[in-house]
């Protein structure tokens, strides 16, 4: 059965097939809502710096840079936002294969989607909305036909815990941009 893109992404839908305490939306961003993804992206990078992560700061650190990147894959239709609660918590890319994605994964085909710059406002955290949010990319992406969702991170880094407790086996290591990854 083919699930029409505009139903999956639907706030009724969602709402009724999430019965939690409260309903987690999540919408394409538009462009206007450039300014909130890249605010949400820089408040994470300083959030895992502080606990000595730095796998996002070296990408975020260039404020206009950032905004011409994130605008151009909000225009390429692979960014998405989560609304709860009236308010965007928090955002994730959901995409075929780019450079990134070849360097590491040798991704190639359009059955895989790789999901990236999942980050949550530090306000919500806590609340099992990342969990939440990934959950809805999975979904999104069965129903573009992908048949595996990727995800990868800092090999060093303390969110390859958060992956494993995401049900994400780890499937080795890769090199990028002179960063060593795991592969999840």
């Amino acid at each position: 059965t083919t699930v029409e893109h505009d139903l999956v992404l639907d706030r009724a839908t969602w709402a009724a097939w999430y019965a939690g305490p409260a309903p987690l939306c999540v919408r394409r961003a538009a462009p206007a809502d450039c300014a909130i993804v890249v605010d949400i992206l820089v408040e994470a990078a300083a959030w895992l710096e502080s606990r000595g992560i730095r796998q996002w700061t070296s990408n975020l650190s260039d404020r206009p840079g950032l905004m011409q990147r994130t605008a151009s894959r909000i225009a390429g239709g692979t960014v998405y936002l989560g609304e709860f609660q009236g308010g965007i918590a928090g955002t994730f890319g959901l995409a075929e294969a780019g450079d990134w994605e070849r360097q590491t994964w040798r991704m190639t085909s359009s059955a895989e989607r790789s999901v990236s710059k999942l980050a949550i406002r530090r306000a919500l955290a806590g609340r099992g909305l990342g969990l939440r949010l990934l959950r809805r990319a999975e979904v999104l992406a069965a129903a573009q036909g992908a048949g595996a969702i990727r995800l990868d991170c800092a090999s060093d880094g303390a969110l390859l815990g958060y992956s494993a407790r995401a049900g994400y086996g780890e499937r080795g290591l890769g090199e990028a941009n002179g960063w060593r990854l795991v592969k999840f």
